[in-house]
């Protein structure tokens, strides 16, 4: 995966940076003292290490990460809290997935045993084969695993190979019947 472009938009309340990384190997970033230079490179060390708590901290209003199919945007929004926004282009289709987190919570994708990306495996639900690779990939027992989702074709196609489901509704806090839920599987 190639990191194409970077932006950051009011970091500490001033600077705004739009670098396009093109196919270029080796990249110059130059600018006088207290310019964020730095900080930039800060920014993507600490994205391409899952370390979000960076975040928290940091003065800026959007951050923008733009890969071969993906693009990765992180906001800070008016509580603190930071939004983090993937969107995955497969096929010229694009899904999107938006994560909201406070100061207490991390994103953190160790506590994953696998994640499965559409730009990897090269199917988007509600394809079956996405469905057909993780089954395989992971030995999973559909009748044994519980498929979460907000889209309806997506419960669908997982309700048809054998999967338990759930569709969450939109605002839904869902953590108490997902909870229920797991203890019956």
């Amino acid at each position: 995966m190639e990191l194409r472009r970077i932006s950051v938009n009011n970091l500490f309340g001033i600077l705004n940076y739009d670098i396009d990384l093109g196919n270029s190997e080796t990249i110059i970033i130059t600018g006088p003292n207290g310019y964020g230079k730095t900080m930039l490179l800060k920014i993507i060390d600490n994205i391409l290490n899952k370390n979000i708590d960076f975040f928290f901290d940091l003065r800026f209003e959007e951050i923008k990460f733009e890969l071969d199919t993906i693009l990765l945007c992180i906001e800070k929004q008016k509580n603190k809290n930071v939004a983090v926004t993937v969107v995955d282009y497969v096929n010229d289709k694009k899904r999107q997935e938006v994560f909201t987190l406070n100061k207490n919570k991390e994103l953190d994708v160790d506590y994953f045993d696998e994640i499965y990306t559409s730009y990897e495996i090269g199917y988007i639900k509600p394809a079956p084969e996405i469905f057909k690779y993780m089954i395989k990939d992971a030995n999973l027992v559909p009748e044994e695993t519980l498929f979460i989702d907000d889209g309806a074709s997506n419960i669908k196609i997982a309700k048809e190979l054998g999967f338990q489901t759930y569709l969450v509704a939109e605002g839904e806090d869902w953590r108490d019947n997902i909870t229920q839920l797991l203890g019956t599987i």
